[in-house]
């Protein structure tokens, strides 16, 4: 018994001890477990630590950067306030300078005015001593000894007198009222301007355009005109010189236009004597020879009888006159001694006019740069042209109507009017004297060449064949002198006075969309600025072609930055009209179209598939025959397109260049007689006035 009691002790022990050894090993493990997880709590606060840090470390960077961009933030606003003062200062200086320069405006104007004043009181004062037969100077009575009595002190045509009415009424408002076409009112008008004032003969007020204008004796219409014609009082300022010129001094110097110039001459004579504006007072022509202000070939001028130097037009007998024959027409007022112009109560007629008869030149001028189209005067006020220039372009541009007047009698009768100045010239009349021929007037006008009241059925003549060019042919090149046989760049024949400078621009212009500018001596092309350096062309000129350059290198779009061709750039609205059909004209006649993305030229009917031309254009391009003369043709004088001038041209062996005939010897010519533009007349260029011109 003590044997197993013995037995299960030890078990008891065994099991025990086994329990013992279970339990030790349970807790070695969970310490493990803690050493374990202390690490890992310990690394976790390590990483924490090292985070804290950095976002520290980036808080401090972040804040370091947000004070440097403070800093320049501050830098920039400190420096545009400090631009926005230096503005208003600048901005206050510009006012002041505007308020000195409208200061000295106000200022000039009124000594502008006072002289006027005083020029009109002196013209006055020799009007009253020339009626009074006293003057009040030896100097005064030396200058007007030689003028003729009837001519010392007299009145330019003041107003008119309606006979049927018995009224009295100012140039203006016999206008108005449409008793007097526009062009014979402001004739009439600048007449008086010229002679030292402007009339109102209801009141017998003698004032100056500006205050005419005020109390409305004339419109605001024609008050910058009439300011323009007082100055034949006052005098002109030569641009050059600075010197105040009379108005003789301002034709010779080209000021002025001559037939405008002659119109108002012709005014100062008829009225006492041509007007010094030195001295202020009129001086007989003797003395105006002596002094420079009138020349023998002037007074041949004026003393011609002829319709050239009838620069007045009487409406009730629809004659041109001299001023002087106008004058001598009119009636003497009794209650003021103004002379008025009769106005006589006519037959009745009955006029038609149609918009379609009426034919005006206008010059246009482009400007390079932007492409934007002004007049000639706007050109010359932006100086894209000289003075010279302006003057010569400025006396081709005219506006006519052909006007049918039916009496009641059912007589008919075909005029021309000058719708600038109102002079009309009967057309049976002018082909009578050989002043136009039929073919002028029914190009100018569409109507037929008899005159008759029925009318006449036009015949059309069938187009010619023309096929689209296959092959590439180079442009006009150059120019031969046919005098001297040698050729030359087109430069150098501007520079020779061989072609105007209008035509060699479009010659240039038409070798440079083409592939460059050429040089007839050797065949080589060259792009603008290379032909600049070479000579080839001149600085100006550069400016004015380099549009016609784009046409040959590409235009780039502004947005895609892709190049486009001159059709596509016409299309899309980058290039203006007129400059892009010349482009493509002479493109087409010289072989095809050019388009940056081809290595060839693309013929129509390929630019029309692809949709960089359209049919239109296309169909316009096709049509030769109606190509915009733009050329002066340099040997015969004519009118010409670009067609017309590679016809015209030579080409020469060896090189196979186009070369355009021109003669040295020839003379400055005129348009051709056929032009549609205006009526020209077939007087011998030493008349002084070659054609009609408004």
């Amino acid at each position: 018994m003590a044997t197993a009691q013995q037995e299960q002790i030890e078990q008891q022990k065994v099991i025990l001890q086994q329990s013992f050894l279970s339990e030790k090993e349970l807790l070695l493990k969970r310490e493990r477990a803690i050493e374990d997880e202390k690490k890992k709590l310990e690394k976790q606060y390590e990483e924490e630590v090292k985070k804290a840090k950095a976002f520290k470390e980036e808080q401090e960077r972040q804040r370091a950067l947000m004070e440097e961009e403070r800093k320049k933030l501050q830098a920039v606003m400190d420096e545009a306030v400090k631009k926005q003062k230096e503005a208003e200062e600048e901005m206050k200086a510009k006012q002041r300078e505007v308020e000195e320069l409208e200061k000295k405006r106000l200022e000039e104007e009124k000594l502008l005015e006072d002289e006027n004043k005083k020029l009109r009181e002196k013209l006055q004062s020799l009007e009253g001593a020339s009626k009074t037969g006293t003057t009040k100077t030896k100097e005064m009575e030396v200058q007007t000894d030689d003028v003729p009595e009837e001519q010392l002190g007299t009145s330019c045509i003041a107003g008119v007198y309606v006979e049927s009415s018995k009224d009295r009424l100012s140039i203006y408002q016999a206008m108005k009222k449409n008793m007097i076409r526009p062009g014979t009112a402001f004739e009439l008008l600048e007449a008086q301007a010229a002679t030292g004032y402007v009339i109102d003969p209801i009141k017998n007020l003698k004032l100056n355009v500006t205050e005419a204008v005020k109390m409305a004796v004339v419109g605001p219409e024609f008050k910058d005109k009439l300011l323009s014609a007082e100055r034949a009082v006052t005098g002109y300022r030569d641009p050059y010189s600075g010197q105040v010129v009379s108005l003789f001094q301002a034709m010779k110097k080209n000021l002025i236009l001559k037939d405008h110039g002659i119109r108002l001459l012709e005014a100062q004579i008829a009225t006492g004597g041509i007007i010094d504006p030195q001295e202020s007072h009129r001086l007989p022509i003797e003395t105006a020879y002596e002094r420079g202000l009138f020349d023998e070939e002037m007074n041949t001028i004026l003393t011609d009888p002829s319709d050239d130097t009838k620069g007045f037009f009487d409406p009730n007998t629809e004659e041109n006159l001299t001023y002087l024959q106008l004058m001598e027409r009119c009636m003497t007022d009794p209650e003021t001694g103004l002379r008025l112009l009769l106005l006589k109560e006519k037959k009745r007629e009955r006029k038609t006019s149609s918009k379609s008869s009426v034919r005006k030149r206008r010059v246009v001028i482009v400007d390079p740069e932007s492409g934007k189209e002004m007049s000639v005067y706007e050109a010359y006020q932006k100086g894209l042209i000289d003075h010279q220039t302006y003057i010569e372009l400025s006396e081709q541009e005219c506006e006519w109507e052909e006007i049918t007047i039916t009496s009641s009698d059912g007589v008919v009768k075909s005029m021309i009017i000058d719708r600038r100045s109102g002079r009309q010239y009967d057309i049976d009349d002018a082909i009578t004297r050989g002043l136009i021929d039929n073919r002028s007037r029914s190009s100018s006008f569409g109507s037929s060449s008899s005159y008759t009241a029925s009318p006449v059925p036009s015949i059309k003549t069938p187009a010619t064949t023309w096929n689209d060019p296959t092959e590439e042919t180079g442009p006009v090149a150059g120019i031969l002198d046919t005098d001297t046989l040698e050729k030359v760049s087109i430069t150098e024949a501007i520079h020779r006075n061989l072609v105007d400078n209008i035509t060699g621009q479009r010659l240039l212009e038409a070798q440079a969309c083409t592939g460059g500018i050429i040089d007839p001596n050797t065949g080589e092309k060259f792009s603008v600025a290379d032909a600049m350096n070479k000579g080839l062309v001149d600085k100006i000129m550069v400016d004015r072609i380099s549009l016609a350059q784009k046409a040959h290198n590409g235009f780039e779009d502004p947005r895609t930055k892709s190049k486009m061709s001159a059709a596509q750039a016409l299309k899309k609205g980058w290039l203006y009209y007129e400059a892009g059909q010349r482009f493509l004209e002479v493109q087409y006649l010289t072989g095809g179209l050019i388009e940056p993305d081809a290595s060839g030229r693309v013929s129509i009917d390929e630019a029309v598939k692809k949709g960089t031309l359209d049919a239109r254009t296309a169909q316009k391009l096709r049509d030769v025959s109606a190509y915009s003369k733009y050329l002066t043709c340099p040997k015969t004088k004519l009118k010409i397109s670009y067609k017309d001038a590679m016809e015209r041209s030579m080409i020469e062996e060896g090189t196979g260049l186009r070369l355009l005939e021109a003669s040295s010897q020839s003379t400055k010519g005129l348009y051709s007689p056929t032009e549609p533009s205006c009526y020209l007349l077939s007087l011998p260029l030493s008349q002084p006035y070659s054609r009609l011109r408004s």
